[in-house]
């Protein structure tokens, strides 16, 4: 049932690096959108990712480590990025499988960005719009377009 892989990318700002966590265990859902509005406006995939964590709200990632998870400000304010993971709406993304190169990455390399570098060449990237967690079965639900 929870057999998908993602990577999981914080943007801290501090250092202008992007921080993957790659997480096994997952389970994600995509129900797909083509349409186009008469103002050439296309819809966008909806996406969902149930993430398993520990009860203390930490993750195991890919690699063994049990990373944290903090809300966006403690995140930002954190002064070792690759030691924890969050799920900031807006800011961070997802991408489906695991990441080739799990290293930090600079934003400033990447004109416009890396996020928008990654969304204009890979398919199954999700920019996440909402992150909630559920205590009684403890996992996140992460929600993307």
């Amino acid at each position: 049932m929870h057999s998908d892989t993602i990577t999981c990318w914080n943007f801290h700002k501090k250092s202008g690096m992007w921080y993957p966590t790659v997480i096994g265990g997952c389970t994600c859902r995509i129900n797909a959108a083509s349409t186009a509005s008469v103002h050439g406006g296309n819809a966008k995939d909806a996406f969902m990712a149930s993430i398993p964590c520990t009860a203390r709200q930490s993750i195991i990632a890919a690699d063994g480590a049990e990373k944290p998870i903090l809300g966006p400000k403690a995140y930002a304010a954190s002064d070792n990025p690759s030691e924890c993971i969050t799920f900031s709406p807006g800011v961070d993304f997802i991408s489906e499988g695991a990441a080739a190169d799990a290293a930090p990455i600079c934003d400033a390399d990447y004109e416009g960005g890396f996020y928008d570098a990654m969304n204009a060449k890979n398919d199954d990237v999700h920019l996440i719009t909402s992150a909630v967690y559920y205590g009684l079965i403890p996992h996140y639900e992460i929600g993307g377009k």
